[in-house]
């Protein structure tokens, strides 16, 4: 007679901790290195340099699937997530929930930048055989020239542009991500932005706050440096964000005058305001932003008189302040917002790493004044086609 079997189960182990976390990814997959914590979550990235990011990222999720960590959510990058750059995951092991940034890939705009040179690449390479790329198309005709190859310059390359009062540079060099030749053998200098690709700079601000006894101060020093320049210049009043990040540290309420967008228009100095803009961008370059996979926006940057025009004339000048309601109802970052006659603008001052302490200044560019109507006329004609829609609905 034979003994009957018996199958025994081997229970799931459930992690408790980020820490068990860790050891297990790093024990199953050799190929990833632990970076530093941002934002509350785990940060991986490669221990060398990444040849195929899709078979990076594959891995990695195969990795997560082998030590039963389930992925229930992906976190886009932006200001608010876990990272500005990459894509984060929340994954599940029982009632536990931990958030891990995959890191050292390229992110979103990184990848536009290498699809356009690869396609750009492999025309020029065919001898015009194969289709001309969209955008080399709208760079001609917006350039009224015939490109006839990429130049040798590599776009791995991490440019810093400190604001400064002394307004823009000639970089273009420095900035592009590529160069096109036309036919008469003139450099071109091409900067790119993929479509949610905003920040136009990023600079330095370590040591402009500081925490005294639970609250937060303005370092005197700092009032000199380019933090301190920029608020002047935009009327920002030192008291309230003082007050605001104190409240936030604290957990305070704030007093509702901080929880306001308060306009400044008329006691900004608009000169310091546009030179600090304009040294954020630079000039001396094609800017290139993508609007869709076939079309975009191009602007030629190549003098200062032509950035100054793209950037336009000051009409407005808001500032956002930081405070405390409760744990949804609060900001921690100071933001300026400057309408133009042809855009939007805005500085944010903020935490770079998911802290609270503003650390960097940042400028981001939220899109063209032409860009927002359409974009407000199509949300317009919805609307209206949806509530043509419901009244014929609710009349059968």
């Amino acid at each position: 007679m034979k003994r009957p079997i018996s199958l025994h189960i081997r229970p799931i182990y459930e992690f408790a901790s980020k820490a068990e976390v860790k050891k297990a990814i790093i024990d199953a997959n050799p190929d990833l290195k632990l970076g530093s914590d941002k934002r509350g979550a785990i940060r991986l990235q490669p221990v060398t340099k990444v040849e195929d990011e899709k078979v990076f990222k594959s891995e990695f999720l195969k990795t997560l699937k082998d030590i039963n960590l389930v992925v229930v959510s992906t976190i886009k990058p932006g200001p608010d997530a876990p990272s500005s750059k990459f894509d984060s995951y929340v994954v599940k092991s029982g009632n536990n929930e931990f958030v891990i940034t995959l890191g050292g890939g390229a992110n979103k705009g990184q990848s536009f930048e290498r699809e356009i040179l690869k396609s750009l690449q492999e025309y020029f390479e065919s001898d015009g055989e194969l289709e001309k790329p969209p955008i080399l198309g709208q760079l001609e005709d917006a350039l009224d020239v015939e490109f006839v190859e990429l130049g040798s310059d590599s776009f791995d390359r991490l440019v810093r542009r400190p604001l400064t009062l002394k307004g823009a540079n000639n970089r273009g060099k420095e900035i592009a991500d590529l160069t096109l030749i036309d036919d008469g053998g003139n450099p071109y200098y091409i900067s790119l932005k993929n479509k949610n690709g905003k920040t136009v700079s990023n600079g330095g601000a370590s040591g402009m706050f500081a925490l005294k006894d639970d609250k937060v101060e303005f370092v005197n020093k700092e009032r000199e440096g380019i933090g301190g320049e920029l608020f002047k210049a935009a009327a920002a009043n030192i008291d309230y964000i003082e007050r605001g990040l104190s409240d936030y540290y604290n957990k305070e309420e704030s007093p509702e005058i901080l929880k306001k967008s308060i306009d400044v228009t008329d006691d900004v100095d608009m000169s310091k305001i546009e030179k600090l803009i304009m040294s954020a961008f630079d000039y001396g370059y094609i800017y290139v932003k993508e609007k869709t996979s076939k079309s975009f926006e191009i602007a030629d940057l190549d003098d200062k008189e032509k950035l100054k025009e793209f950037i336009g004339d000051i009409e407005s000048v808001g500032i956002k302040y930081p405070y405390y309601e409760d744990e949804i109802r609060s900001r921690k970052d100071v933001t300026i917002v400057i309408t133009t006659s042809t855009g939007v603008y805005s500085f944010q001052v903020r935490n770079a790493s998911g802290g609270m302490i503003p650390n960097q200044i940042n400028l981001t560019r939220g899109g063209s004044k032409a860009d927002i109507k359409a974009t407000q006329a199509s949300v317009r004609a919805i609307d209206k086609t949806s509530k043509t829609l419901a009244d014929e609905i609710t009349n059968l």
